[in-house]
């Protein structure tokens, strides 16, 4: 058989199976031969550039920009949600929930007062439930703190978050803080933090970032970089910030 009749018949199959929706046991009584040879022609067909697979995207879905985030920063799932606007408060209605804050601080005044609240009881056991968490979903915070942050009550003054900044911080996770290449900054506050250490977070098997907006731009790029998070969801335009 010449290539170009051999290519014909492919192509016959091809399209019997992809256009027409016949099986290929149907296919192969149709053209007297037998099932496998119908099933060889079939990934022949896609070698030979007879059958093309497409995927098109449905609308509010961003897999071109998923795509590149994934890539640049090798994270190993990106989700990229629909915003209207780049804002924080469009942001944030995006994610449909209101917060409820742990009733107790993440930034003791000092260690010894880390010391006594370490020692209530109710402290004490959830984070003993530390080492047992296989899923964390977490927040990415920049340096400068959001007005949710702020009046929490945990974060840093402006002079510690200052010192932060020269000794090149760029955002934290979990009131731990690291620079844009992803590498922990070490800094006296580590000690009054009550929460998660950073190198216990790298631990934890999956662990999931949800965060957005300009002013964290920088934070998540740093972040991702940490080799901490396996899923990132964020908006689609920090994701074409994040893209480059």
């Amino acid at each position: 058989m010449g290539r170009i009749n051999e290519l014909r018949l492919i192509a016959r199959v091809a399209q019997m199976y992809h256009g027409e929706g016949k099986r290929q046991a149907e296919i192969a009584e149709h053209l007297h031969m037998s099932q496998a040879t119908v099933s060889r022609m079939l990934k022949r067909a896609e070698q030979e550039d007879i059958v093309r697979t497409t995927v098109i995207p449905p609308p509010g879905t961003f897999t071109e920009l998923e795509a590149a985030v994934r890539a640049r920063f090798g994270v190993g799932e990106v989700i990229v949600v629909d915003c209207t606007e780049d804002r924080d408060g469009a942001i944030m209605a995006r994610i449909g929930a209101a917060p409820r804050l742990l009733p107790v601080q993440g930034v003791a005044p000092s260690e010894a007062a880390k010391a006594v609240m370490l020692a209530d009881p109710f402290v004490r056991e959830t984070m003993e439930l530390f080492g047992r968490i296989s899923l964390a979903i977490i927040g990415i915070g920049a340096v400068e703190p959001s007005e949710l942050l702020a009046r929490s009550g945990n974060v840093f003054s402006r002079q510690e978050l200052g010192a932060a900044v020269d000794a090149g911080a760029v955002g934290d996770m979990s009131l731990r803080f690291f620079d844009l290449r992803g590498q922990p900054v070490r800094t006296a506050l580590d000690a009054r933090v009550i929460g998660l250490p950073f190198e216990d977070l790298a631990h934890i098997p999956r662990v999931m970032a949800l965060a957005g907006g300009a002013a964290k731009t920088l934070a998540i790029m740093g972040a991702l970089r940490t080799g901490a998070i396996d899923v990132l969801v964020t908006d689609r335009f920090t994701a074409a910030r994040l893209a480059g």
